[in-house]
């Protein structure tokens, strides 16, 4: 092996390395952010004070309809991120090359780690369990992962079409 190779092996390492540390301090912050401090009366009262400063007025019961769905969005956000950092750690040599099998992993991996995740919220006070949850978190997974499926094929496509329209290729590639 080369110096060349042996140093992006090593950098490749580091990188994947890091994405695993990113992941379990991610894992860390959702079961964090489970806490009663984080309840539902508190994403409330901080929304009303961002609507506030936005100098935006809504009745009570059009601030519990975007309290939850800020809450929801916040399950989708927290699982699908969590499970695009899974999926960068469990990389091959190509980051984000697309792997079914690991994608399905990451995406199950998510969805055990969410049910961990509601079953510690039954034991806080003013927090409740919810299988419901579980089911957005794991959409919130699936999701990032097809995301990265949709932005490989993406950059894929891209650079075929760099390539195609490069001074190069019009003659024969020299």
């Amino acid at each position: 092996m080369n110096r060349r190779s042996a140093a992006t092996v090593s950098g490749f390492s580091r990188l994947r390395t890091l994405l695993c540390v990113a992941a379990v301090g991610w894992a860390m912050l959702v079961f964090y952010l489970s806490t009663a401090r984080f309840g539902g009366d508190f994403s409330e009262w901080l929304l009303a004070q961002a609507l506030t400063f936005s100098h935006v007025s809504v009745s009570s019961s059009t601030l519990h309809i975007l309290n939850v769905l800020l809450r929801k969005g916040a399950h989708v956000i927290e699982y699908g991120t969590l499970a695009f950092l899974v999926y960068g750690s469990f990389a091959d040599q190509n980051l984000f090359r697309w792997r079914l099998r690991r994608a399905c992993w990451c995406v199950l991996i998510a969805a055990a780690y969410s049910l961990t995740d509601e079953f510690h919220q039954a034991f806080v006070p003013g927090r409740h369990a919810s299988l419901a949850d579980c089911g957005i978190d794991t959409a919130g997974a699936a999701l990032a992962v097809a995301i990265v499926y949709q932005g490989r094929q993406w950059l894929q496509g891209l650079g075929a079409r760099n390539q195609k329209d490069s001074p190069a290729a019009g003659r024969g590639g020299a």
